[in-house]
């Protein structure tokens, strides 16, 4: 994904983010939407006690497995 000129540059998180949820659904986030990650995802996090995306890509490269964090990839926010 290429991001729109003047857009900020995805964290690592988001950029893993994007990168599941291609591998996992597909699906494929248009750049002008990659902001939206953080934002969309707020009330997961909070759901699951998690404090950022940091947090929820860690736990999923930990072995906390992608569907124990996050059951349904295709009903990804974004």
């Amino acid at each position: 994904m290429t991001m729109p000129q003047g857009a900020p540059p995805l964290s690592h998180a988001a950029s893993k983010i994007v990168t599941l949820l291609e591998q996992r659904t597909g699906q494929q986030l248009d750049a002008g939407r990659a902001w939206r990650i953080d934002s969309a995802l707020q009330p997961m996090l909070r759901e699951r006690g998690l404090a950022s995306l940091d947090e929820l890509v860690a736990r999923i490269a930990d072995g906390g497995g992608a569907k124990r964090v996050w059951p349904s990839w295709s009903s990804m926010p974004c």
